[in-house]
């Protein structure tokens, strides 16, 4: 009882230093590695430590290498990746909470009991991005945006989670429960299941990709990557053979079996340019750190036993973290192209630099307690005005194949750092969610493009 009354007084005194209401402290830190700062509502940035509330209006970064866990009032968890931003926008008692994910990757898992507890036929909780919305019907799912291109990827581990577009002209509204239940609802949403991905990149169409099946590889290893860094607890993801050792995948599909015939069908994509609607092939891979897809091309192996497709090793692989790793010398861009690597490095610091003064200019038009922007950056990347201008859909390689047998650029990073922090389980079981409850030059440059080629 004495733990629980001074846990509770800590709640309501750090409450009062950071200005806000005990009841609006809706998160914990469970659990963080590295560098990661919050501002609070009253524009003060702090770095936050083990056992920190956060109250809804909380921003919150992350840095390289670093990761943070939360645990909310309903025993929700959600972790925020490397290099990533998000804000506590909305968590009521009574109604669905809305995070917003600014840049970078959010894994979260809902509470099962949450879920129960809640009308099935509405969302428990709102993922937002500036071009997605996600409402939360499952319960193990990661989301990942980028803020240079604006895509938006959603992956369901376990569960189902309802995918809408924002449109364009909305993506500057402050929206709530019921316009973000109205856009998951809506005629060209989707409902990804266990397994699948979608994503909204308006560079395809203005709605979201119908859902297929993710390539194995990557699913099974990033469900083991909870905290975006591949390391504390991850099982590292063994590459099988996708058909038996001396038997050719074409074996599968030219069998004289109609219903092997159906499934090799079934996995591949497609595209409707009456309806605007777009599949991609099953077995696709996507870049987390672009939120690009890359599909299968044609003549790819398919694996009967997972009914998908899997993508050649000339447009890259699955790494055991479950991350995309271009070829060597070459990397993807945020336009979903492959090119020289050098490029592409020079390409991302004149956009962070060009991000890093608009910010500047934000922060000067702003009063002196704002700190930092929290708007999402403008995008610099073409936007097509419908699936019929979009470029075309299968990846073709058109350009010197010399260039992608240079040295690749340096991709091994230390793991090292700072260690990982926990709360103890008894507190994170019993007392957190308990309190928080009650209270390179033009002719080496090599263009792939990627992901669309189905569309002339």
């Amino acid at each position: 009882m004495k733990t629980v009354m001074l846990t509770l007084s800590l709640v309501v005194q750090m409450a009062l230093a950071q200005g806000v209401l005990a009841e609006d402290l809706v998160a914990t830190v469970l659990m963080k590695r590295g560098n990661v700062k919050a501002k609070l509502p009253d524009g003060k940035i702090i770095t936050i430590g083990l056992n920190q509330r956060l109250p809804i209006g909380a921003e919150l970064q992350t840095e390289p290498k670093s990761f943070v866990r939360l645990l909310f009032a309903d025993k929700s968890t959600m972790n925020l990746g490397p290099e990533s931003k998000m804000v506590i926008a909305s968590y009521p008692k009574n109604e669905a909470g809305i995070v917003k994910l600014i840049n970078g990757q959010l894994r979260s898992e809902v509470s099962k009991n949450y879920l129960e507890n809640q009308d099935k036929s509405k969302s428990k909780l709102f993922i937002q991005t500036k071009t997605a919305s996600m409402g939360i019907r499952g319960t193990d799912f990661q989301v990942n945006y980028n803020d240079k291109n604006e895509n938006t990827t959603l992956i369901v581990f376990e569960g189902k989670v309802a995918m809408g577009n924002i449109d364009r002209d909305k993506a500057s509204e402050k929206l709530d429960q019921k316009k973000l239940e109205e856009i998951v609802s809506s005629t060209t949403a989707v409902m990804v299941r266990q397994g699948q991905f979608s994503a909204v990149n308006h560079n395809i169409a203005d709605r979201p990709l119908i859902p297929t099946k993710l390539s194995t590889q990557q699913l099974d290893s990033l469900k083991d990557n909870e905290n975006g860094l591949g390391d504390g607890g991850s099982k590292k993801s063994k590459k099988r053979d996708v058909v038996p050792p001396g038997v050719d995948s074409s074996a599968f599909l030219n069998g004289s079996s109609s219903s092997a015939k159906a499934e090799v069908e079934e996995a591949k994509g497609f595209v409707n340019r009456e309806t605007g609607e777009y599949k991609p092939t099953a077995g696709t891979v996507i870049d987390l750190k672009t939120a690009n897809i890359l599909p299968p091309q044609d003549g790819s192996k398919y694996d009967p036993s997972t009914k998908t497709f899997v993508l050649d090793d000339k447009l890259g692989k699955v790494n055991e973290r479950g991350e995309y790793e271009a070829p060597k010398g070459l990397a993807l861009s945020t336009d979903g192209q492959l090119k020289d690597a050098a490029v592409v490095k020079k390409e991302e610091a004149k956009s962070n630099e060009t991000s890093k003064v608009a910010e500047s200019d934000t922060k000067s038009s702003t009063s002196s307690k704002t700190v930092a922007a929290t708007d999402v950056p403008a995008s610099n990347s073409k936007v097509s005005a419908g699936i019929k201008d979009a470029p075309k859909a299968t990846s073709s390689i058109v350009a010197n194949t010399s260039s992608s047998n240079s040295d690749a650029s340096s991709k091994s990073s230390a793991r090292g750092g700072d260690a990982v922090q926990a709360a103890s389980s008894k507190e994170t079981v019993e007392s957190l969610a308990t309190n928080l409850t009650s209270a390179a030059k033009e002719d080496k440059k090599v263009i792939v493009t990627i992901y669309l080629s189905m569309m002339a």
